[in-house]
């Protein structure tokens, strides 16, 4: 499969995603109070936006690496990390959204997922700043080989 393929298959998957999510939304945004009350309804809606979440994240490392990424290793690791941060954060969403007191359920699962997606930030700024971030090989500039 080359890669124009691997990209639309990619789109498609994720209009297929995108779809399914809009359906949920409209399918319970839609049902009456006496099928499903505001409480439950804004509950199942986190749930699922949590599950989506973590799916996603999940999906991070299966992906193939950047040409741009220098150093495979490192970039796998960031991937793996960044697909745990946001498996987690999507799952604590999902819980939050589900059994957190109603008050408290959105403001707790967003700052749960935000300070997961946060620690992916941090960590991707230290890696591009970090000791451990390669080198070119060649001489530094102004100096004759």
């Amino acid at each position: 499969m080359n890669s124009s393929q691997r990209a639309r298959l990619a789109v498609a998957r994720g209009l297929v995603y995108a779809g399914l999510l809009l359906q949920v939304a409209i399918i319970v945004k839609s049902m009456s109070p006496n099928e499903l009350s505001p409480e439950l309804s804004q509950r199942f809606l986190g749930f699922w936006m949590g599950v989506m979440v973590a799916y996603f994240g999940n999906s991070i490392p299966k992906e193939r690496p950047s040409v741009e990424c220098r150093n495979a290793a490192a970039g796998q690791g960031l991937r793996r990390f960044g697909a745990w941060s946001l498996t987690i954060g999507g799952l604590g969403f999902a819980v939050l959204s589900a059994f957190a007191p109603y008050e408290t359920s959105t403001p707790l699962a967003v700052s749960f997922l935000g300070a997961c997606t946060m620690l992916v930030v941090f960590r991707l700024v230290s890696a591009a700043r970090g000791p451990g971030n390669p080198r070119p090989s060649g001489s530094p500039p102004g100096e004759r080989s």
